[in-house]
């Protein structure tokens, strides 16, 4: 799988199919005395993984230890999970943009006004809930979800909405080594609609940003989507894909490392992640 840093991206041996991958939020409860009870939490979560490699080459298991020891730079860790990168691979707050409305991060937009809309009725299974950005004389645009981009694939973004007035809109801004390459004005899809993405990314990767526009310009999101696929393959169309990955990790401990023989150059490893990238 695409493993890596902003500094260095690189394929690596992909860990054992079962990889513990949990969404963690906030959470507490209580009984009331007449049996009843009652849950508060969070509506976000950041995701924790366990990725284990077991009797691989040795060669496979030291890059998962550089970056752990910060060689490639003491960035997020990113990597692009073979089981969601043709689903939509961008975290559950950020695929429904609802969850700012309620406690998820900030990601699109600083300064904006946002309101919860009704999601127009569709058979596609959309978020019921949407969020309206209004464009403020304060609004300023955020680029923090950072999407790698492995060579001979493109990324395709899919952003569904309604009511966009004026040039309030999301920007899609493609990175090229340290820089960034053009600009692209994402097209807004209705919710009734069964194409899940529509515009083509090149690059090494990219961020998503809300298009803040002139004040009172506004629009309505209800789902985005992101699909990582080798270049030159045709995106699936149907329901809306949520959003299962992740905005960048940090080692949370050095990795389990157990050599298990010279003479082969076997070993396994442990490593464990938490995702902290959209909180800094």
């Amino acid at each position: 799988m695409y493993f890596g840093t902003k500094d260095y991206m690189q394929s690596v041996a992909c860990p054992n199919v079962n990889i513990p991958s949990n969404k963690v939020g906030w959470s507490t409860g209580q009984q009331y005395i007449n049996g009843g009870a009652y849950v508060r939490r969070s509506t976000a979560a950041h995701k924790e993984y366990e990725l284990t490699w077991d009797r691989v080459a040795r060669e496979d298991i030291i890059p998962i230890l550089n970056y752990a020891d910060k060689l490639y730079g003491d960035g997020a860790v990113y990597w692009l999970d073979p089981f969601i990168a043709d689903f939509n691979v961008l975290p559950q707050y950020l695929a429904s943009p609802f969850q700012v409305l309620d406690d998820g991060p900030p990601i699109l937009a600083d300064g904006a006004i946002q309101e919860s809309v009704t999601t127009p009725a569709n058979t596609l299974g959309y978020p019921t809930r949407s969020v309206r950005f209004t464009t403020t004389a304060d609004t300023t645009a955020r680029r923090n979800i950072w999407v790698p981009i492995p060579s001979g694939y493109s990324a395709w973004v899919g952003v569904h909405g309604f009511d966009q007035s004026g040039d309030a809109g999301v920007t899609i801004s493609p990175t090229v080594g340290s820089g960034f390459g053009t600009d692209i004005d994402a097209t807004i899809l209705p919710v009734t609609s069964t194409t899940r993405v529509a515009d083509e990314v090149t690059g090494d990767g990219l961020y998503l940003s809300y298009t803040p526009g002139d004040p009172g310009d506004s629009i309505t999101l209800s789902g985005i989507m992101v699909q990582v696929l080798p270049t030159g393959q045709a995106p699936s169309t149907g329901n809306f894909c949520s959003g299962q990955g992740h905005s960048g990790c940090q080692f949370s401990e050095q990795p389990e490392y157990t050599p298990y023989s010279a003479a082969f150059g076997s070993g396994g490893m442990v490593a464990a992640l938490i995702e902290t990238e959209a909180w800094k």
